[in-house]
């Protein structure tokens, strides 16, 4: 007999199994141990539960008989076969033997007692999963067992043991059916990390929960620590709540399922394996990104951001892999969330987590880049980090002015773009920046340079740019005139004195405009088609510049052809057109409309002439009448599913809009309808649910819909009576709902059919409403599936997916 203690095998299932007769561990952890032992003398695990028993006594006293011990051994050994997590048969052979050796050592006043109880296992309510702290006694005067606490044990962490228990039957089974098109493998995930979230949250430590975790092996489930975060990643909600400032920390986890992430890397004491795990965790977020759920991948960032935050990781182990994990992003992903910019806040947060990829890292790959198409994806991440880029790029600007000129013009560009795609903050760049692009637009930089820097300054509207601008154009002049002096071909030159007119024409200041005619009306070779840069100025009204009007009459008049002998000279008339068209938004000045009449009566039928009389003719036209309002559109619409319902109305309340949000199915139908008002909920519809518990119904069940928001003035129509409200707190409770919702899914499918049993059912937890759990039940009762049970209902789905999952752990329900 002591050669089979001695084995290393059984001694370490037999010490599990005093783990488990203690509520160390749970029934799926020590399931593996018990079928060891179920092949050793029924007298080797008496012996260690007699051991077992001795201990226990001598720590409580005689205020628990010895007999409740042995009773509750027998129990946790039955419930092992009950669960299927060994053989059922087999169990109840081994028991029948182990009994009498137990009857033995059991003290003789309470022999029959214990005797008659174990007669009644199969009667008594399986509630022994729980973990810690329940002890079932044998009840002194009636044959039904009873239990009594043995330690102060949180409510919390029994339902989570029951939970886990109730999990492990439905994986090892599957006999609940799942909806149209779930698959039995995707059921089964499902159930898996459940059952993993469940393990990780209520485990004590890090071999507890490893233990835990590769028991599931038995069911086919991959144990490893990639499948775990990659599981447990797809249950995460598809949104992000936002709660403070995106320049603050990331806050704690709102899901169960983001907790249980933390706590697999927390449990963790040797700092390298701590580091794996957050390794797991971070390769998990990525294949979120990578696969298109950007905000499953921000919660999963924004948790690893608050390890390192917190120091529950050592830096020292991580610090290699975070400056290359970046690498396995999928680049055509970035882009697509580049691109849209209703993403820019998701990925912003992304982004930040990788040293690579925030501002500094972006700079320094874009000096160094040479890909064109690369170059562009860096550009526009830089564009998605807003203001931090836009600092850093200036900095860097005004550093390489003064360091390495024009050794790399390609980087300054570059620069330049960064400064002239992201808009400053305060609305108005400093001097020291625009006198750094005007610096750099001056003649005989690269071409690729000076392109760049004419858009910068064009886009800043200011006396600065407009003297600046001014300048350039006549120093190109003067360049172009004089062709070879700069070493510089003229075909290069003349896109970029293209660009300086046109930013001058966009300025549409006096001085501007003027520039702007006189040039155009240089007839030089060497200056390219100076009339086509007159182009910008015909839909502009010059009338209120008698100089420049009288500059282009006498322009017009100078172009007017002359008779010879009484004979037209034919001519191109393509300059006089161009001029004609540059004054068609004047005709309000006389010089211009005299001028135009002249051309009509001396020249009939000439096509300039046809021109001039198109343009009076409408200018004697009486006035249009007002406009009348256009019909209210869609001001946003979209995919919403790829927002989010929380991460858009999030959106729409930090603009503070008002309007109504419409969600419509793929078939073009009404689903629900919110209503904001300057920024905050108002009202919500959804089937037959109004307000908060619409919403909350919309967040626990999100399904692929389309979305559109019309923007109203004031309070929109169809509000309610309730007052305006702030969002976020309902986003709170819409996913902590959502996050039970889902837990009691796993247990109650949509599709489960259930049957009471002997068990009479109680009120679930902080439900107070009668009514509804008579109703709930009376559904339940004749068999309904779950999804059933909701129908015409007027709360949302979690409260009755909460009251069946409360009656499944409790025993009252089972699956049909």
């Amino acid at each position: 007999m002591n050669g089979v203690a001695n084995d290393p095998k059984i001694a370490e299932a037999l010490s599990e199994l005093q783990q488990y007769l203690s509520d160390a561990i749970a029934p799926l952890v020590v399931a593996d141990s018990i079928s060891i032992l179920l092949a050793v003398p029924p007298e080797v695990v008496a012996d260690e539960i007699r051991n077992w028993t001795t201990s226990q006594h001598r720590r409580l006293g005689a205020s628990v008989p010895i007999s409740d011990y042995l009773y509750h051994a027998i129990r946790k050994l039955y419930v092992m076969g009950e669960f299927r997590l060994v053989s059922k048969e087999a169990m109840a052979a081994y028991l029948e033997v182990l009994k009498n050796y137990l009857l033995a050592f059991c003290p003789a006043e309470d022999r029959d007692l214990l005797r008659e109880n174990l007669g009644h296992l199969a009667d008594a309510r399986s509630d022994l999963e729980a973990p810690i702290a329940t002890l079932h006694r044998a009840a002194k005067d009636q044959g039904a067992p009873v239990a009594s606490q043995t330690t102060a044990t949180s409510k919390t962490v029994v339902d989570a043991g029951r939970q886990f228990a109730q999990l492990v039957e439905r994986l090892a089974r599957l006999q609940i059916p799942g909806g149209p098109g779930e698959s039995p493998s995707a059921a089964r995930e499902d159930v898996f990390s459940q059952l993993v979230s469940v393990a990780a949250r209520n485990s004590g430590t890090s071999e507890e929960f490893e233990r835990a975790k590769d028991s599931l092996q038995a069911f086919g489930m991959g144990s490893t620590m990639e499948n775990v975060f990659r599981s447990l990643g797809r249950r995460l909600p598809g949104w992000v709540v936002q709660e403070q400032p995106e320049s603050e920390a990331p806050s704690a986890p709102v899901t169960a399922t983001a907790r249980a992430m933390e706590r697999i890397v927390t449990l963790e004491q040797d700092p390298r394996e701590a580091a794996r795990r957050f390794q797991e965790l971070v390769q998990a977020a990525i294949e979120q990104c990578n696969e298109g759920s950007l905000a499953r991948a921000v919660t999963m960032l924004d948790l690893a951001s608050l390890l390192l935050n917190e120091k529950k990781v050592d830096p020292v182990y991580i610090r290699g892999f975070r400056e290359q994990a970046h690498g396995k992003l999928d680049e055509q992903r970035l882009r697509q969330y580049a691109e849209d910019a209703t993403s820019h806040a998701l990925l912003r947060r992304v982004l930040v987590f990788f040293p690579a990829l925030g501002p500094a890292g972006l700079l320094d790959a874009l000096r160094v880049e040479e890909k064109r198409e690369r170059r562009h994806l860096l550009l526009a991440l830089l564009e998605v980090h807003g203001t931090p880029a836009r600092v850093q790029a200036a900095e860097r600007l005004s550093a390489s002015i003064s360091t390495f000129g024009d050794r790399d013009a390609h980087y300054q560009r570059n620069l330049l773009y960064v400064l002239r795609r992201i808009p400053h903050p305060e609305g108005s760049v400093s001097d020291a920046e625009v006198q750094m692009a005007i610096r750099l637009s001056a003649v005989g930089r690269p071409v690729i340079l000076l392109k760049e820097a004419v858009a910068y300054l064009g886009q800043v509207k200011d006396e600065r740019t407009e003297r600046a601008l001014i300048n350039r154009v006549g120093e190109y002049e003067a360049a172009l005139l004089k062709p070879g002096s700069l070493g510089t071909e003229n075909a290069e030159l003349l896109p970029v004195l293209d660009r300086i007119v046109f930013a001058l024409a966009r300025l549409g200041t006096p001085a501007a405009i003027r520039t702007v005619v006189n040039h155009g009306l240089k007839r030089h070779p060497q200056l390219g088609d100076t009339a086509a840069r007159l182009a910008p100025l015909a839909g502009t009204d010059l009338s209120g510049d008698p100089e420049t009007i009288n500059r282009l009459v006498q322009a017009i008049e100078a172009e007017l052809p002359h008779r010879v002998f009484g004979f037209l000279l034919k001519k191109d008339w393509s300059f006089l057109l161009r001029l004609i068209e540059v004054v068609s938004s004047s005709t309000k000045a006389q010089p211009v409309r005299n001028a135009l009449a002249d051309m009509v009566q001396r020249f009939p039928g000439e096509e300039f002439a046809q021109a001039a009389a198109k343009l009076l003719a409408g200018a004697e036209l009486p006035p249009a009448p007002p406009l009348q309002e256009p019909p209210q559109s869609a001001s946003l619409s979209g995919d919403l599913e790829l927002f989010g319902l929380p991460t858009l109305l999030q959106n729409l309340s930090q603009s503070t809009a008002s309007g109504i949000l419409t969600i419509t199915d793929p078939i073009g139908e009404e689903v629900a309808t919110v209503v904001l008002e300057n920024g905050k909920f108002r009202d919500c519809r959804s089937g037959q649910l109004t307000g908060e518990v619409a919403l909350f119904q919309l967040i626990e069940r999100p399904t692929p819909a389309s979305f559109s928001f019309v923007r109203r003035s004031g309070a929109p129509e169809g509000a309610g009576s309730e007052p305006s409200r702030d969002l976020v707190p309902l986003f709170f409770e819409g996913t902590r709902r959502y996050d039970e919702f889902q837990q009691a899914c796993m247990l109650v499918p949509d599709y489960a059919c259930l049957r009471a049993t002997a068990t009479k059912p109680t009120r679930a937890p902080d439900e107070d409403d009668v009514a509804l759990t008579r109703m709930v039940w009376q559904r339940a009762y004749s068999g309904a599936p779950a999804l059933e049970c909701e129908k015409d209902l007027p709360v949302d789905s979690y409260r009755v997916r909460r009251m069946l999952a409360h009656w499944i752990e409790e025993g009252a329900l089972e699956p049909r």
